[in-house]
C-alpha cells in the first residue's frame, strides 16, 4: 500500500530519474548554478557513498521540495554536502516552511531519529526558521556577494581609498618592471582539461598542497572540477578565468553561472607573486567586464569571507545550519546550556 506521507525516499541512484523535477524547483526558487542538477550529478559521482537517499516532497502530485540526505551515525541524518558543495543539497518552494518540511521528513526516516540537520543554507533563498524547543539554527559563515548594478566606475569608487591606491601602486610597479597583464576567459569545453591542469599546477605550489586539498589531474578534486566545467562550458554556463604576467599564468578562477548568479567556486594565485596581488588584479579586470556583459547579475563567493573579499564587496550575510532534535537530545542540550 502506498505511503500517505508527503515525503518519499528513493536510493540516490534514482537522482537522474528526478533531475528534471530538481531543476524545475531550482529555476522557480533559488536559480543557482550550484543547485543545478548539472552540479549535483558530478558531486554524487565523485563523492557519494551510494548510501545516500533522495527525498521528494509532493502535494497533489506536485514536487515542492527535494533533498539528498545521509545517515552519518545511528539516528543522525544530515544533508549530503561534500566540501566541494557550497550549500547543502536542499531545495524547496518559497511558499513552504522549512521547519514543517523537516518535521515531516523526520517522520519518514528509519527509527530512531535523534538529529536531522540541513546544512549551510542561504537566507536569500530559504527563510531561516524560528527557533523552537526541538529546532535550532546556527550561523555557519559570513559570505560576500557583489550585485552588478550601476557602472563599474561607481562600484569601484565605493571601494576603500586604501584598496584603490594599492591597486594603482601595484600596477605601476608591474609597468616599471615591464610586465604586461592579460585577462583570458576560457569557455570552450575542449580547453577545460588544459586549463584545469594549469590551475592545479598553481594550487599545488600553495599551502593547499600540504593539506591535500589542491586540485590535481590525478585526484578526485581535479577529476570533479574538470567534468563539472566541461558540462557547464558545453552549455555556455561555465568559465575558467586566467590572468597572465607576460606569458606566465599567475591567477585563475573557476566559475559557473545561471541567469541570476555567477558563482566563483575556487580562486588560486601564484604565491611567488603575492606582493602584486595577482588574484585581486584578475578579479578587478573580470568585474570591469562583467559589469558590462552581465548587468543585474550577482557575483557569489559562497565561501568564508576573506580579506580580499572585503576589499571587493560590502554585501555580506550569514549562511546557517538548521537542526531538528529528538526530545531527549533537546532536553540534554537545554540542560548543558543551563549548566554553563
Amino acid at each position: 500500500m502506498p505511503s500517505s506521507s508527503p515525503w518519499q525516499l528513493y536510493p540516490i541512484s534514482n537522482f537522474d530519474r528526478y533531475s528534471e523535477n530538481w531543476d524545475e524547483l531550482n529555476q522557480a526558487n533559488a536559480q543557482l548554478p550550484i543547485l543545478d542538477s548539472d552540479f549535483i550529478r558530478p558531486l554524487i559521482k565523485y563523492f557519494a557513498t551510494g548510501r545516500e537517499k533522495l527525498a521528494i516532497y509532493r502535494e497533489n502530485e506536485k514536487v515542492l521540495a527535494m533533498t539528498i540526505i545521509h545517515r552519518y551515525k545511528l539516528g543522525c541524518w544530515m544533508t549530503f554536502q561534500p566540501s566541494q558543495a557550497p550549500l547543502g543539497c536542499w531545495i524547496q518552494s518559497h511558499r513552504l516552511s522549512m521547519s514543517t518540511l523537516i518535521e515531516e521528513l523526520k517522520k519518514e526516516l528509519p527509527f530512531p531519529i535523534l538529529i536531522l540537520s540541513i546544512t549551510q543554507q542561504d537566507p536569500n533563498i530559504t527563510t531561516r526558521p524560528e527557533t523552537t524547543n526541538s529546532l535550532s539554527t546556527l550561523d555557519y559563515i559570513t559570505t560576500a556577494s557583489i550585485p552588478l548594478t550601476g557602472s563599474f566606475e561607481d562600484y569601484w569608487a565605493q571601494r576603500s581609498k586604501n584598496t584603490r591606491q594599492n591597486m594603482n601602486r601595484q600596477r605601476n610597479r608591474l609597468s616599471r618592471d615591464n610586465i604586461e597583464t592579460r585577462l583570458s576567459i576560457i569557455t570552450e569545453k575542449s580547453q577545460v582539461a588544459i586549463a584545469i591542469e594549469a590551475y592545479g599546477d598553481i594550487e599545488s605550489n600553495s599551502w593547499k598542497k600540504q593539506t591535500d586539498t589542491a586540485i590535481h589531474t590525478t585526484n578526485k578534486q581535479g577529476s570533479f572540477y574538470r567534468e563539472l566545467l566541461e558540462i557547464f562550458c558545453q552549455k555556455n554556463k561555465g568559465s575558467i578565468v586566467q590572468y597572465f604576467y607576460n606569458r606566465d599564468l599567475v591567477a585563475s578562477d573557476l566559475c559557473i553561472h545561471s541567469e541570476r548568479a555567477l558563482v566563483m567556486l575556487k580562486t588560486t594565485f601564484d604565491v611567488r607573486m603575492a606582493k602584486t596581488s595577482p588574484a585581486m588584479q584578475m578579479n578587478n579586470e573580470l568585474l570591469k567586464k562583467l559589469f558590462l556583459d552581465k548587468p543585474s547579475m550577482v557575483i557569489e563567493f559562497y565561501g568564508k569571507t576573506l580579506k580580499w573579499h572585503e576589499k571587493l564587496s560590502s554585501d555580506y550575510r550569514s549562511l546557517f545550519h538548521t537542526t531538528q532534535s529528538s526530545p531527549i537530545i533537546s532536553r540534554l542540550r537545554r540542560y548543558k546550556a543551563q549548566k554553563t
